[in-house]
């Protein structure tokens, strides 16, 4: 697998956990917020619109760079090789448009099996597809199992803990630590 990939996945994983939490934040806030509450959405905008631009443009300089290689790796025959695909040079979040159209939590990011195209893609890039898809099932066989750990130690804590508690004391901070596990279930 390549170690570049594995690089721009979990840059993506950082960029889409941050777009997660702002998205949570705008919810929470409702349509009517404070001005403060307004100022600091408006700032976490700014900052995660920062990180998807960085983000995207090492992704292109990256995939240009594998495309480069492989047209080079081809025959001389094939001189005018169209661009694998356009839009790697648009930018969704250019100056020109209004930030109040796109909002850049619901941006996606440029990975590569969102730049596959029906047909014309190169194999590097469906190579590399079909690596993001094998990383992707390991991430959530990760998370799978780290669930079922959550989930058996919580159920060990209410076995052992609450049930057998004695006093009203420990009861509580058995339920505490039932609690402060099922929160770390839904984080």
């Amino acid at each position: 697998m390549s170690t570049i990939l594995k690089i721009i996945l979990l840059l993506s994983d950082t960029v889409s956990l941050s777009r997660i939490k702002l998205g949570r934040a705008v919810r929470a806030m409702g349509q009517f917020g404070t001005v403060a509450e307004q100022l600091a959405i408006q700032e976490r905008r700014r900052k995660l619109k920062q990180r998807v631009v960085k983000f995207h443009r090492s992704a292109d300089a990256y995939y240009r760079r594998l495309e480069d290689s492989s047209l080079s790796d081809e025959d001389d025959e094939d001189e005018e090789a169209a661009d694998p695909d356009p839009d790697l040079d648009e930018d969704p979040l250019s100056e020109d448009e209004e930030e109040e159209e796109i909002k850049v939590e619901s941006i996606q990011l440029r990975m590569p099996h969102t730049l596959l195209g029906p047909e014309g893609t190169s194999e590097h890039l469906q190579t590399l597809a079909a690596q993001e898809l094998e990383l992707r099932k390991g991430q959530a066989n990760d998370a799978l199992r780290q669930l079922r750990l959550l989930v058996g130690h919580k159920s060990l804590v209410y076995e052992n803990d609450v049930r057998e508690a004695d006093t009203t004391a420990r009861r509580t901070r058995a339920w505490t630590e039932v609690k402060n596990l099922q929160d770390k279930l839904q984080n």
